[in-house]
């Protein structure tokens, strides 16, 4: 009787310990698809953002964005005016979800993390004038602190 006690309890623990490594391997992989979603909806969302917005702003020229400002009483750089508005605003949404870890920053990172830097500093001036127009908030933060992380990150004055 008692050596049939013994191999039940033994048989409870072994299926206790069995039971417990099943659920630690189904949470790290659970986590494992998690992370790997993560980087994807990262590439997908980076590739919309490189379609919609990215490959338009490549295509102006600090000096454009200059222009436009300067001029902004003309019925033509007014519509230009809020379209880089749009633009950069596109960039602020993908920056909060880098930011606060919706998508992943070294896979954004490598995709175009200095990239982002460079046409960052080519739409600043647009960014301060439109901070400059409104008061009651300070707008394209997120997209800000992403710059400013990557330059950090790639070590840039």
């Amino acid at each position: 009787m008692i050596i049939i006690e013994i191999i039940t309890a033994l048989a409870a623990a072994i299926s206790a310990i069995i039971a417990a490594y099943a659920l630690i391997q189904t949470k790290k992989y659970q986590k494992e698809i998690k992370e790997r979603e993560r980087k994807q909806a990262t590439i997908d969302a980076y590739r919309k953002l490189q379609e919609d917005v990215l490959d338009k702003l490549v295509l102006c020229s600090k000096d454009e964005v200059k222009n436009v400002i300067e001029n902004l009483d003309m019925h033509s750089c007014e519509e230009a005016y809020n379209d880089y508005r749009a633009l950069i605003a596109r960039c602020e949404h993908f920056a909060v979800g880098i930011n606060v870890g919706i998508y992943d920053f070294e896979v954004f990172d490598k995709l175009g993390g200095l990239h982002i830097i460079y046409l960052y500093e080519k739409v600043k001036p647009m960014i301060m004038e439109v901070r400059k127009r409104i008061k009651t908030e300070v707008p394209y933060i997120e997209f800000e602190k992403l710059y400013k992380t990557l330059k950090e990150k790639h070590q840039l004055k």
